[in-house]
């Protein structure tokens, strides 16, 4: 299992489990899993998003693997 998986708390398949799951096939040392589901969607409480799927971590990501090449 993954380091830290342990540390978990168990509520079907989560971040945690996927990012156990994808260690198993991942072959380079530092890797990572960002577990956006969380935030992809909208459920129009935000005026400036649409009801939906927002894409809103998107931009952020792009920004940061940009500043980081």
């Amino acid at each position: 299992a993954s380091r830290g998986f342990s540390t978990c708390v168990y509520r079907g398949a989560g971040a945690c489990t996927a990012a156990a799951f994808l260690k198993e096939f991942v072959e380079v040392k530092r890797w990572a899993h960002l577990d956006i589901a969380g935030v992809m969607e909208s459920h129009g409480e935000w005026p400036f998003l649409d009801k939906g799927m927002s894409g809103r971590p998107t931009r952020t990501i792009v920004q940061f693997l940009q500043n980081s090449a």
